[in-house]
């Protein structure tokens, strides 16, 4: 997903931002002429991918390595080794049209196999793939996206809360509320001690929304039970919906322009990002303290609306 205008709040087009196949971003004027000195007037810095940019040096901050997106490569031997591949430095086997590496390392794919086979260990072959991509993943997604829409001020933040509040709710009524816990654990398999700060809130974030999933989960009876629990949650202000919440223990390092403002993406599904946000089909844009907003492109990414919280 790349970032490819810069709106006011009146959806009119500040700026724009083209890229060649590997992230080098080209700026263009709100009229699409070429910008003078091919700098964001406004100092916005996520730009290809969701990455965070260096507007000095040219380098893309992925929080384990910096990317050359000129030399399509990273910059720092691979912390995992030869894991993804033999070289060292290629950036996303070359395949950048639908590949994204939003840690820097292959550290998504050693977890997201290790939740695959650990959720078919833990309930079979069928409810996992249920849980992951099927209708117990898709209720969670459509209960995110429907409070979404109830709580403008903060769509992305009561997304992501509902559908895991959802998501492990229906897992507790069909499996137990251990069992959702183990498949709700898997699937944040090694974001917990992730170097990265915003991982780690992220994380913390959907654990907690878990926990009181699973509690609405051995309550509810029917869908509609699961939607007005959500919904009691969200008043009474028991989940947690912003990463500045005063009950986290991590607190997520926000790449911000020099305005103060901030821009924010939901890039995970039921699946996070990790993802790139990942991950689901997140809003088109995100709205910064000073009232500006980041319109995306929705290029394939590793994380898609069909996986789980």
């Amino acid at each position: 997903m790349n970032v490819t205008c810069l709106v006011d709040t009146g959806g009119d087009a500040l700026e724009r931002y083209i890229y060649d196949a590997y992230g080098t971003p080209t700026v263009l004027d709100a009229d699409w002429s070429a910008d003078a000195d091919n700098v964001s007037d406004y100092m916005n810095n996520i730009l290809f991918a969701g990455y965070c940019y260096d507007w000095e040096t040219g380098l893309y901050h992925v929080r384990l390595r910096p990317y050359h997106a000129p030399l399509g490569r990273w910059l720092v031997r691979d912390p995992l080794g030869y894991f993804d591949g033999m070289s060292l430095y290629e950036y996303c086997h070359s395949r950048t049209n639908w590949e994204r590496d939003p840690f820097g390392n292959a550290t998504g794919r050693v977890n997201k196999l290790k939740e695959m086979l650990g959720g078919v260990w833990a309930v079979g072959p069928l409810d996992a793939y249920s849980a992951a991509k099927g209708d117990i993943a898709n209720f969670g997604h459509r209960m995110g996206r429907e409070f979404a829409d109830k709580h403008p001020e903060n769509p992305a933040g009561v997304r992501n809360a509902a559908r895991h509040m959802a998501w492990q709710a229906k897992l507790t009524q069909k499996f137990g509320a251990r069992k959702a816990k183990q498949i709700g654990n898997l699937h944040e398999l090694g974001d917990a001690t992730s170097p990265d700060p915003g991982v780690r809130a992220d994380t913390e974030i959907d654990q907690h929304n878990n926990v009181i999933g699973r509690e609405i989960g051995e309550r509810a009876k029917t869908d509609d039970d699961i939607r007005k629990e959500i919904e009691k949650a969200l008043d009474e202000g028991r989940a947690i919906v912003s990463p500045n919440d005063p009950r986290l223990k991590n607190k997520a390092a926000v790449c911000a322009d020099v305005s103060g403002s901030e821009s924010n993406e939901d890039s995970s599904g039921p699946s996070s990002e990790d993802d790139t946000d990942t991950d689901d089909v997140p809003d088109t844009s995100s709205t910064g303290s000073e009232g500006t907003e980041t319109d995306t492109d929705m290029s394939p990414t590793p994380n898609s609306d069909t996986s789980a919280p």
